[in-house]
């Protein structure tokens, strides 16, 4: 179990929080499935990882966001769609994102 640290950097730690839930909750909703699969797996990490690179850059400079705009196009079809994103399929496209990289 982790430990506890005790910050007086109290914008930091929330602006951190919501840069990860960012990450997570977007890749969870695009997958379906719940955080710890997310973390279960090299590639859905390693997505989540550069969906946060990519918020953070961005804010600094207009910069591309294909992980980002990945899940919003996921999310987005399934629910104009009214359907479960399915995590076998669209899995794949994080993949291939990776791949391309």
């Amino acid at each position: 179990m982790g430990g506890t640290h005790i910050s007086d950097n109290l914008m930091g730690t929330k602006w951190s929080k919501l840069l990860i839930n960012n990450a997570f909750s977007g890749l969870s909703a695009a997958l379906n499935v719940e955080y710890g699969v997310v973390l279960d797996l090299d590639i859905s990490v390693v997505s989540a990882v550069r969906v946060a690179d990519e918020t953070i850059r961005n804010e600094l400079k207009h910069f591309s966001t294909p992980y980002n705009d990945m899940v919003v196009r996921l999310v987005k079809q399934a629910e104009e769609f009214q359907t479960v994103p399915d995590f076998e399929t669209n899995i794949k496209f994080f993949e291939e994102l990776n791949n391309n990289r």
